[in-house]
């Protein structure tokens, strides 16, 4: 083992470093690791005399920061992208994520702030023009820039909320605006504040676009299917988005195309109304898996 050697790259200084196992090496915030896909034995990762065994063929299990001595420490998000292509991640407020591109086969450990409240969600197929725009078929900013500083994206995108108010981290995966990538939210440890038990997980892992109407399919620059409106999004009538006659929770009923939704994805909220299952909020927790394009 004391040969294995973890290429990773300090985004926050644009330094890469191969660094041994073996050689202890600082946490600076934001790291990127790319593991080879063909490893299989443990690594170990050292931080700041921190050290975690790594399982390259079983992404789920991931180094974690270590904490800071006395109050609360910041929430950590462990993003993991199995997806075939890179995403880029977008937050709104800004969570602080310096370089959001994230390549396939990529896990990126974040130090969030102990204090947000807000939706994160996958950009998917994005390019720079030549006069250096930057955009994306689905969760593009409309800023023209990597960094997304403003308002919730254009639909349809997959959203994750959630509200940190450490040592507690509400979350849940919501499709009322339709759908762009799967995804996965996987806390490690904690308890669920409320119930009893270890933090559920909330997945969806199924490919919406399988049940996607015609009329509701979003396509990308290459005139392929990117995405899938929500019911709402896409026919814009009181009925699906559940306003007038049809707002609370009685009159607000789900679509064909919603109930469809929820066929593949039972986690995820799919209609104004649903909160089945609750929003969940979690205590103690050493981290959060984001997992896009789940295995």
């Amino acid at each position: 083992m004391a040969n294995h050697l973890l290429f990773f790259q300090e985004r926050v200084v644009g330094r890469v470093k191969a660094v041994a196992a073996s050689s202890p090496v600082p946490w600076d915030h934001f790291v990127l690791l790319q593991m080879s896909p063909i490893e299989s034995k443990l690594t170990c990762f050292a931080m700041s005399r921190h050290c975690q065994n790594i399982d390259s063929s079983n992404k789920q299990r991931i180094a974690q920061p270590p904490r800071s001595n006395g109050g609360q420490s910041d929430v950590t998000f462990n993003f993991i992208n199995q997806c075939v292509d890179t995403i880029w991640v977008g937050s709104t407020p800004s969570i602080g994520i310096l370089d959001p591109e994230f390549g396939p086969e990529n896990l990126v450990i974040f130090d969030g702030p102990d204090r947000w409240s807000g939706i994160m969600w996958a950009r998917t197929n994005c390019t720079t023009n030549s006069s250096g725009y930057f955009s994306c078929d689905t969760g593009d900013c409309g800023t023209g820039e990597e960094d997304c500083q403003g308002p919730a994206p254009p639909y349809p995108v997959t959203l994750l909320n959630f509200t940190i108010n450490n040592p507690t981290v509400s979350y849940q995966i919501n499709l009322n605006h339709g759908w762009n990538k799967q995804v996965r939210i996987r806390p490690d440890g904690g308890t669920l504040v409320g119930g009893s038990g270890p933090c559920p997980e909330v997945d969806c892992s199924g490919n919406i676009q399988d049940v996607c109407p015609s009329s509701l399919v979003a396509t990308g620059k290459n005139g392929l299917a990117a995405g899938c409106f929500s019911p709402c999004d896409g026919y814009k009538d009181p009925k699906t988005c559940c306003t007038g006659d049809f707002s609370g929770p009685q009159a607000c009923q789900p679509s064909q195309v919603s109930q469809a939704f929820k066929g593949l994805c039972p986690q995820a909220h799919t209609y104004p109304a649903d909160n089945d299952p609750p929003i969940y909020t979690c205590k103690g927790a050493a981290g959060y898996n984001v997992t896009f394009c789940p295995l």
